[in-house]
């Protein structure tokens, strides 16, 4: 599917459940996901940032917002859907990194979304270990 900003649609069977379930517990993060990628060795951040942004400009799904009509509710993509923060998360000096890095993966997915307002995902580029400087 591939909206335009000013396209309103009607939702499919399972957003509109997902729709209706938000309504009743607006303050609930019942429905989100995560998933972690481990990356070894060193990473260009800044060609890391390049790459995911583009993967989630090139899916329409991380552009969808959704609003309630008179007809009911619809879906659309955002004016704004480009705008997200790629947060940046370094707990390489914690004691035990690894149970930093998932304290901050559990506290993001405990946080309700908006889903009039959006964006609908969260990317945070978490770093584990303090980058190695080269000995040359």
């Amino acid at each position: 599917m591939s909206l335009q900003a000013d396209e309103r649609l009607p939702l499919s069977g399972a957003q509109e459940g997902l729709w209706y379930a938000g309504r009743l517990a607006p303050d609930s993060a019942a429905y989100h996901t995560a998933e972690a990628v481990e990356i070894h060795g060193p990473l260009d951040t800044g060609l890391f940032e390049t790459a995911l942004r583009r993967t989630v400009a090139e899916a329409d799904t991380f552009a969808l917002r959704f609003t309630d009509t008179d007809d009911g509710p619809r879906c659309h993509r955002a004016a704004d859907a480009d705008d997200w923060p790629l947060h940046r998360v370094d707990v390489s000096g914690a004691d035990d990194p690894e149970a930093a890095a998932w304290a901050h993966v559990r506290a993001d997915l405990a946080v309700p979304v908006d889903i009039e307002k959006g964006p609908l995902f969260a990317h945070s580029l978490l770093t584990l270990a303090p980058t190695a400087s080269s000995g040359c």
